[in-house]
Parts: C-alpha cells; sequence; structure tokens
C-alpha cells in the first residue's frame, strides 16, 4: 500500500520500525532497557545496511580495470595490421558472391532465370505483357 502511494524504500522502513516499536511497547511489559535494546539494534540494522549500500556503489564505480590489465596494451600503439582481413574478405566472397553486381541485381537475375523472362528488354515492349495475362471472367 506505501508503494500505491508512492512513499519510497527508506520511509517505508522507518515505518516499518515505528510500528514494530509500538508493536513492542504494547505487547511486552513496558520495561526500557529492552525497548532501548530494540531501538538500538534496528538502528545498528540501519547503520549496516547504510555501509553495505555505500560498499556496493563504491565497488560499481571502482570496478573498470586499467587498459593494461585487460590484455592490451596500448602503450605503443596498436601492433601489426589485421592479419584475418584477408580470409574475412575471402569467407564474405564465397558466402555473399561479388561486390559487383549488387545484391538486388543478383537477385533480379536470378528470379528472371527462373521464370524465363529474358530481361528489362521483353518488359519494354506492351505486347506479350498483355498476351500473358490470363483471362479472368
Amino acid at each position: 500500500m506505501l508503494n500505491w502511494v508512492q512513499v519510497q524504500l527508506p520511509l517505508r522502513f522507518a515505518f516499518r520500525d515505528l510500528a514494530l516499536l509500538i508493536l513492542l511497547i504494547r505487547a511486552l511489559p513496558p520495561d526500557a532497557d529492552r525497548l532501548a535494546l530494540f531501538a538500538g539494534g534496528l538502528l545498528g540494522l540501519h547503520v549496516l545496511r547504510a555501509v553495505y549500500a555505500a560498499l556496493v556503489v563504491y565497488v560499481n564505480r571502482h570496478r573498470k580495470m586499467p587498459v593494461v590489465t585487460r590484455n592490451i596494451d596500448l602503450s605503443e600503439g596498436l601492433a601489426g595490421a589485421d592479419r584475418m582481413a584477408a580470409a574475412r574478405r575471402e569467407l564474405r566472397h564465397y558466402l555473399l558472391g561479388p561486390d559487383t553486381p549488387g545484391p538486388q541485381e543478383r537477385f533480379n537475375a536470378a528470379v528472371a532465370a527462373l521464370i524465363g523472362d529474358p530481361g528489362p528488354a521483353a518488359a519494354a515492349s506492351p505486347a506479350p505483357a498483355a498476351a500473358a495475362a490470363p483471362a479472368c471472367g
């Protein structure tokens, strides 16, 4: 319910602890020593939680290691050229075909070869296209 009224987490903890203290006062006989011990325990718990949260923030901010410890030494620049560049170009040519003509032109040519279309010259004459259309009716 406290989340529904937009009460944030630390205030929810305070409400919960206050409710625990009121429950302790009503449930047990009034004893100042026990009440002080319980309140001190709750306070200690919040201090421990705050120290843990601060430690998490500190570790997350300082987690990134220097570049040298990531096995990349940039003090002398990058050593040599890419040794796999030629193999990647060869694999790309093998898998995707040559760079020219482009993929769209190769696709159009493959579709034209499958349907038996001689090419763009046949599309210029409207008579065969009209004759090839099936009659609906």
